[in-house]
């Protein structure tokens, strides 16, 4: 079992490849700085492919083993956490862009952005798991901060999914959501 000639590359790289590109294709497309991802594979058959062929000592396999695992673990607890968080964080002093929600629930709901205040939106699907998930929090740091008068809450439901305003406001009695909703 060790790669010594060129055929012994060849299953290694036909299982790279499709996996490769279906990286590339579905995954890359929408986190470009998961690029590494790919190199780490090439570098981890290279290496696998190397220790099986040469003979080496077991303290160098291990050596060898260990180092992969180093730069494994700095890229996955250190490199993509950090990215994750540039790529999905988009904080700012902007002022926002014109918009204008319609008000579902009855009650104050605000519909638009007031100057000299924060409006936290939480944007929701009735099919959504992770939404679904997240009501109870959000209830929570609403309750706690009920006596700043300049931050408001809205949860605002979008068509995706089927959703509709009767679909809305029928799941906020369900689920005795107690958020404007818009």
């Amino acid at each position: 079992m060790g790669a010594k000639s060129w055929r012994d590359w060849l299953s290694p790289c036909l299982l790279y490849m499709p996996l490769a590109g279906m990286f590339g294709f579905f995954v890359l497309r929408q986190l470009p700085f998961l690029w590494p991802h790919l190199l780490l594979w090439a570098l981890a058959i290279a290496i696998g492919l190397s220790l099986l062929a040469v003979r080496l000592n077991r303290n160098a396999r291990i050596s060898g083993v260990v180092i992969l695992f180093a730069i494994s673990a700095w890229y996955c607890m250190s490199y993509i956490p950090d990215r994750m968080k540039r790529a999905t964080n988009h904080f700012g002093d902007g002022v926002a862009p014109e918009f204008a929600f319609q008000a579902v629930s009855e009650g104050a709901v605000p519909t638009t952005a007031t100057p000299g205040k924060i409006l936290v939106i939480d944007f929701f699907g009735t099919w959504c798991p992770p939404c679904i998930a997240e009501l109870p929090e959000i209830v929570r740091v609403r309750t706690g901060l009920q006596n700043r008068r300049d931050i408001e809450f809205v949860v605002v439901g979008t068509n995706a999914g089927g959703d509709t305003p009767e679909r809305l406001r029928a799941f906020a009695r369900r689920q005795h959501v107690t958020l404007p909703l818009a």
